[in-house]
């Protein structure tokens, strides 16, 4: 796992932030939470909207981020990615199931 820096979504607009990425979860980056700092998140890089978070560990969050990232490729833009869920119910389901598993 490799340090990079990226733009989250804010209510302010945006803020550049050190976050965790690899191989395992690409498109997707785990970092500390900008207003939580003792909670990890799981951001979609090219949106730099959460996917999910809350996580205790960064470990936690990791694990989290290889899973949504086989159900999902967050490689692509986040409209495609949204869209991509919003057409499938089912790929839903799962991922709700996911986020319940690892809270």
């Amino acid at each position: 796992m490799k340090r990079q820096m990226i733009n989250i979504a804010t209510n302010d607009g945006g803020e550049e932030i050190e976050a965790y990425v690899s191989p395992e979860f690409p498109g997707l980056a785990v970092h500390r939470n900008a207003r939580f700092s003792d909670t990890w998140t799981a951001t979609h890089i090219a949106s730099g909207l959460v996917i999910s978070c809350g996580f205790r560990l960064r470990r936690i969050a990791s694990e989290f981020a290889a899973q949504a990232g086989r159900l999902l490729d967050f490689t692509k833009p986040g409209e495609e990615v949204e869209q991509h869920i919003a057409d499938r119910p089912k790929l839903r389901a799962k991922f709700r199931e996911l986020v319940q598993r690892f809270r």
